[in-house]
């Protein structure tokens, strides 16, 4: 029997009005171990086989309708050709395109990552708790976004402050004009240099540092 992707289109359509510009992050069920290798028949959580359609363990859809064009990502486990020889075939990244409806598909490794470029400038996050393996990768998410956004934005005005033009702390801006200050500070010390004296003078002009050697003579 031919899978209908219909009915999850239209239900993902209504979700997606629903949240508007938010994030929404819906992971599926995982496998249940009963003992040593042997699993508990798999169910596929409720909410998630709703929006998706999609019946494999450990899958994770995140639906993000501002997106150019990415609004509706799964993240699945890879194709496995030895694993899938004793549970069965997997759907993979093509499938979940293919077969499902994806806008795009990743494995279930590059999550992180990818939540993180998904997050970014997104007012809101859909999510429910509860869920012991997904809940702190959610809740460190939402910290790192709130940290980037409380920063300060730093402007080139705010780095460097404008000083007026009469009480910049260096004088006037012309650099000829500090450098003969100096020389004239210097020149009212001649009559207390004994010999020939080599000093260094330094003044700040336009905000750099410039320097000259002077010769004082007595």
């Amino acid at each position: 029997m031919a899978f209908d992707l219909a009915p999850f289109l239209e239900r993902r359509r209504r979700f997606a009005e629903a949240i508007g510009d938010a994030l929404a992050i819906i992971p599926g069920a995982r496998e249940v171990t009963r003992n040593g290798d042997t699993n508990f028949e798999f169910r596929q959580d409720s909410d998630f086989y709703f929006l998706t359609g999609f019946d494999e363990p450990d899958a994770v859809a995140v639906i993000n309708p501002a997106h150019a064009k990415e609004r509706f990502v799964l993240f699945v486990r890879p194709r496995d050709r030895e694993m899938e020889i004793w549970n069965g075939r997997r759907a993979g990244v093509e499938g979940a395109i293919a077969t499902y409806g994806a806008d795009a598909a990743y494995t279930v490794d590059e999550l992180d990552a990818k939540l993180h470029e998904h997050a970014v400038d997104r007012p809101a996050l859909v999510y429910r708790l509860g869920n012991p393996h997904h809940d702190a990768r959610v809740t460190r998410l939402l910290a790192e976004m709130r940290s980037v956004r409380s920063r300060p934005s730093w402007t080139r005005s705010t780095r460097r402050p404008t000083w007026p033009r009469r009480s910049r702390p260096w004088g006037n801006t012309s650099r000829a004009s500090g450098c003969q200050r100096s020389r004239r500070r210097s020149g009212r010390r001649r009559g207390t240099a004994t010999g020939a004296t080599s000093r260094t003078m330094c003044c700040l002009a336009s905000g750099r540092s410039c320097c000259q050697r002077s010769r004082l003579r007595t």
